[in-house]
């Protein structure tokens, strides 16, 4: 750790600056509005008990006002800086005695002095950081006149309390600075060095590099095997092991819990890849600590700094760094590209809740076919989002976002309830079709997710067994919690049905309890069935075996006839695609299922 800063001199005069500089420092500091502190109110009752007095001030002197960090005696949290005793000890640079104001011949008729707090004795002095700018005053006072004169040894005394004060700014300013667990500067002191690097070397060809030693469900669970204690240390060590490496004016930050930073020396791009390779290939060395062998699975993120984008240097770094994670690299760096794609979905997720209450999502309806009665008994609803700003929004480019986050459930609610309406409606004019949607696995994880599905079917008038609910197995598996909501919903008569079968990791284990009726396979199984003769061969047996569990078939993404052909003789009860139906906007809806539903529609 860095050594503690010194106790500032307080000089008999501020050195000359700019007034900008000066409201700068005060800003910098963080305590202007903050709430009191017992550190500086104790301070400030020493210097009232003291010296005697009613009032004791440690003041902030801001663009127009006099602050209170500290206020002993008044009950007031600042002043207008204007005719202000204070502001004269600033401008002075040095002490303000007045033993009776009523008898100095500059003071007497002061507008602090003839009125509000109506002041006689005043003593202040500034406080100045060590880099000389003048950020405010300790001052005490009173309504009466001092009976003997204040001497040297009392303007010492003051001049002590000042620096008593100025060492808790330090150690306030120290302390917002460091990181708890390892003592190493953390984000805001990053964030204040790179601002500062902008500001001297704007041209620099510096990188920034963020470096992720655990992922946050490392730390839970290493947490959960072997304690906090162990944790802690494990990553103290890990920061010992990384600072060793480092030149000695290279410094080491701690960014966040698990992930450090530091500032790669001017250099080539080559060298800065090359140097932080070597870097984190290091950090994922088996070391011992505290008697146990450890190993990180470090990665990292970097970045060229770019004086225009300074602020948002550490935001570039770990976007990187997340890439690397995804793509499993050594290293991720900065490219305009991505950072793009991920503000967009950073954007996308933050606009969908008020674009769901303006209108700009909708549901379109795609049919299905039943391919044993040769009609269309039932549409599946699909979102679709126009956005002002990117125009129609694939549903593959926003649906994982929010699939991710608790919007889902909003979105989900959303759905369910306008095509339920829509689906009312059809009814009211004798278009009695089924209509399924999909669902997610946090939707079937929310204990209340029954209640919600029956709730919205009552509201519409919609009969359970007219709700079809789409999902993957992967959904399934995720919890108790979501074979439970099913096997409910299945219970109440909602038709269920596994959804994009055959890709990913399919869980053929999880067919056997599944409450579901329909297995919809996958396009990319169906695609290929009639061109290739070992797709097709794939998919029969994939047929054959959801039809040997109970299970209805409906192949997905059936584009031509000779793929529907194949579908049939496959033995799947039901297709989807393009060829027979694409998604439909509602008219376009209504006038299919006019021309195609059956007289006696009853799905």
């Amino acid at each position: 750790m860095e050594p503690q800063p010194p106790l500032p001199d307080l000089p008999v005069s501020v050195p000359a600056g700019s007034e900008e500089e000066r409201l700068a420092a005060v800003r910098a500091l963080r305590l202007l509005d903050t709430p009191p502190n017992e550190r500086f109110d104790r301070i400030a009752r020493l210097a009232r008990d003291r010296f005697g007095t009613a009032v004791a001030l440690i003041s902030l002197i801001d663009e127009r006002r006099q602050w209170f960090k500290s206020c002993i005696g008044l009950s007031m949290t600042e002043l207008p800086l204007a005719d202000n005793l204070c502001n004269v000890v600033l401008l002075r640079g040095e002490a303000l005695v007045l033993d009776d104001a009523h008898a100095d011949p500059v003071y007497a008729r002061h507008p602090r002095v003839i009125g509000e707090p109506y002041v006689r004795f005043y003593a202040g002095v500034p406080l100045v950081l060590p880099s000389g700018q003048a950020v405010g005053t300790l001052c005490v006072a009173d309504p009466a006149p001092r009976t003997r004169p204040f001497d040297a040894a009392d303007r010492a005394s003051l001049s002590d309390l000042a620096a008593l004060v100025m060492r808790e700014i330090a150690l306030d300013q120290e302390q917002g600075r460091r990181h708890d667990l390892t003592g190493l500067p953390n984000r805001a002191q990053l964030m204040d060095d790179l601002r500062d690097l902008g500001g001297v070397a704007p041209q620099t060809r510096r990188a920034l590099l963020v470096i992720e030693v655990m992922s946050h469900a490392d730390i839970r669970s290493m947490a959960r095997a072997v304690g906090t204690q162990p944790m802690e240390e494990g990553l103290r060590a890990a920061a010992a092991r990384l600072q060793g490496w480092l030149p000695p004016d290279v410094r080491l930050y701690q960014s966040a819990d698990a992930c450090f930073a530091l500032l790669l020396p001017e250099d080539g791009t080559a060298d800065h890849a090359a140097r932080a390779e070597a870097l984190v290939r290091a950090m994922r060395e088996p070391f011992i600590s505290h008697g146990t062998e450890v190993t990180l699975p470090a990665v990292g993120g970097g970045v060229l700094l770019d004086a225009d984008h300074i602020e948002d240097a550490l935001r570039r770094a770990t976007s990187a760094l997340h890439e690397a994670l995804r793509t499993r690299a050594l290293v991720g760096w900065h490219h305009p590209d991505i950072d793009r794609q991920h503000r967009r979905a950073f954007g996308l997720l933050r606009d969908l809740p008020g674009h769901l209450a303006e209108g700009h999502l909708r549901l379109v309806y795609q049919p299905k076919f039943d391919l044993e009665s040769g009609r269309f008994r039932s549409v599946e609803a699909l979102l679709r989002w126009h956005h002002p700003r990117h125009g129609n929004v694939p549903p593959n480019d926003f649906i994982p976002l929010v699939e991710a986050t608790v919007q889902i459930h909003a979105l989900t609610r959303w759905v369910l309830h306008a095509a339920l309406r829509q689906q009312a409606l059809w009814r009211d004019q004798g278009l009695v079709v089924a209509v399924a949607m999909n669902v997610s696995a946090r939707d079937l994880e929310q204990p209340d997710f029954v209640e919600t599905v029956v709730g919205a079917c009552a509201a519409h008038g919609v009969e359970l067994r007219q709700l079809h609910l789409e999902c993957t197995e992967t959904a399934v598996t995720t919890g108790r919690q979501a074979m439970r909501t099913l096997r409910s919903l299945h219970r109440r008569g909602v038709h269920i049905a596994i959804d994009d079968f055959g890709v990913g990791y399919s869980n053929l284990a999880c067919l056997r309890d599944m409450p579901a009726r329909l297995l919809k396979v996958d396009r990319t199984l169906v695609a290929p069935i009639a061109a290739d003769p070992i797709a097709l061969r794939l998919f029969r047996s994939v047929v054959t075996l959801g039809r040997s569990l109970g299970f209805r078939v409906l192949a997905e993404g059936v584009e031509d006839a000779a793929t529907l052909s194949r579908v049939q003789q496959a033995g799947c009860e039901g297709a989807q695609g393009y060829y027979l139906s694409r998604p439909l906007e509602v008219p376009d809806a209504e006038a299919f299922l006019r021309a195609k539903l059956p007289k006696d529609a009853s799905a």
